[in-house]
């Protein structure tokens, strides 16, 4: 028909202009080195320029073979043209790009075997290895530049790995199997452009929707069985919390009488009290909340498992200080009433309870410093749990830097390579990521406070004001003294660079 006609003189004169500028031999080698070029700027790797001369001199070895009449099996030839140039980098740099590489070169060779048969032996291994790894290489290439080109489209938002994969990683995919599908298609399958182009179309839509389907449901399951996981490991450990503080509050309720009227004996029940109370609302939150497909494709099931994470940390803390804070209560009077008892000195050669508890508090002026946290710090704090905060204040206020500081993760920021770096910024885009941080954050800030003035120990230096015997005075500031002694370790400089 004229349309077909039409076709092949479109066909021929394509093929002539290619041909004018390199010959079908020669155009897919230079795409392929430039591909390579490419790779190795983006993964910024120098390997690649040992790897290419060691290509070229295995290939001139084999031509030189080739003109003397003493061709290689073709498994031989692809052994020692794709195989023993990559291994010798690999062994001699083994950077990312050369695994790479490698890995590439491997699912060729099986490509290569399934293709070989497939076709019926009609192409030879040899040419076919080139064929697949040339398309492979091309096809990762392309998608390597889209991946370092993401995090410049990339709005000021967190997103859900969901939305992360239907919006940035099936397009990406798209593009890969097209070239990959397309560049089979014309050596092995050709008939016409057209035809090459909606056929490879068609492939790799249908590929890439597969792949995208497989790592949402992949990620889904995965997301189910972290909540399952998380949900029920967080109902132990609260009911725990929730059980231990019950026994601190009968402990109170059923100590001695003079124990019981000490004013910093009622403030720490109190405490505890109020613990309880925080317990109890913490374990009906988690037992009310319920996975849905929802909060998995927006990953807000991920915000549940941060609150449980730190609120299992808070509680544990908080207890195990109480426990402690008491013990020490009760030890501490009976040595106190013993002195008293005997008419005896207390420490630091004082002649009675009331001349101990003035020197006490002045030492304790001096040498305890209440946590005091400042404008900015809670200004962060009041702000990163929101939903409506966004990518560029967790940037700016370096609380993503600060996750990665804390935890030593130096590719976070550090990456070397432009690849692995846009990496990165993609995964800070992540609405786990802003979770990870805020957690990250809030937790170091109750860490710090418990290591510098103590959580249990600041609520009792700010009642200490208020009216009570002296005995109860002595043991409010020995508590207190006590905290200020403990050894401290070095601490990690926060965000916004505030130390108090």
């Amino acid at each position: 028909s004229y349309a077909e006609k039409e076709e092949e003189h479109l066909q021929r004169e394509i093929n002539k202009e290619v041909r004018w500028l390199l010959s079908p031999e020669e155009l897919p080698a230079v795409i392929f080195v430039s591909s390579l070029i490419i790779l190795a700027f983006l993964f910024n790797s120098i390997s690649i320029i040992f790897y290419i001369i060691t290509t070229l001199g295995v290939i001139w070895l084999a031509h030189f073979f080739h003109k003397n009449n003493h061709r290689p099996h073709d498994v031989i030839a692809i052994l020692g043209i794709f195989f023993f140039p990559i291994t010798i980098t690999v062994i001699l740099y083994r950077d990312l790009l050369s695994w790479f590489l490698l890995f590439v070169y491997m699912v060729s060779a099986i490509s290569t075997w399934i293709i070989y048969y497939w076709h019926k032996k009609k192409h030879r291994p040899l040419r076919i290895m080139w064929q697949t790894t040339y398309s492979k290489i091309t096809a990762l290439t392309a998608g390597a530049i889209i991946v370092a080109t993401i995090p410049m489209l990339m709005p000021n938002t967190f997103m859900s790995i969901t939305e992360m994969t239907l919006i940035y990683l099936f397009p990406t995919v798209l593009i890969i199997f097209f070239i990959s599908k397309f560049l089979y298609i014309t050596y092995f399958e050709h008939k016409h452009i057209k035809n090459d182009i909606w056929l490879s179309i068609r492939y790799s839509v249908i590929y890439a929707l597969a792949f995208v389907l497989i790592v949402i449901a992949l990620y889904a399951l995965t997301a189910i069985q972290l909540f399952n996981t998380d949900h029920a490991n967080s109902q132990k450990a609260i009911d725990l919390a929730l059980t231990d503080a019950n026994r601190i509050d009968k402990v109170f309720m059923n100590q001695p009488k003079d124990l019981k009227d000490l004013k910093v004996n009622f403030d720490l029940a109190n405490y505890n009290k109020r613990l309880i109370e925080d317990i109890s609302a913490s374990k009906n939150r988690i037992m009310d909340y319920e996975l849905s497909a929802g909060s998995i494709m927006d990953d807000s099931y991920f915000k549940e498992i941060g609150q449980n994470a730190y609120d299992i940390l808070r509680f544990r803390t908080l207890i195990t200080d109480m426990i402690n804070v008491k013990a020490f209560i009760t030890g501490r009077k009976k040595i106190l009433d013993k002195i008293t008892e005997k008419k005896a000195r207390f420490p630091g050669n004082a002649e009675n309870i009331s001349e101990y508890t003035k020197a006490l508090e002045k030492q304790t002026e001096q040498e305890y410093y209440p946590y005091h946290i400042d404008k900015p710090v809670a200004e962060i704090l009041n702000k990163i749990d929101k939903e409506e905060t966004d990518y560029n204040y967790f940037e700016n206020n370096g609380l993503n830097w600060f996750l990665g500081k804390r935890y030593g993760i130096e590719r976070l920021y550090g990456a070397k390579s432009v690849f692995t770096r846009q990496v990165m910024t993609i995964a800070r885009h992540l609405y786990l990521f802003k979770i990870l941080s805020a957690l990250n954050f809030k937790t170091f800030i109750f860490q710090d406070k418990e290591q510098l003035s103590g959580n249990v120990e600041q609520e009792l230096y700010e009642k200490r004001k208020e009216y009570e015997t002296d005995m109860s005075k002595a043991l409010r500031y020995e508590i207190l003294l006590e905290k200020a002694k403990e050894p401290k370790t070095e601490r990690i400089i926060s965000p916004i660079g505030s130390e108090e």
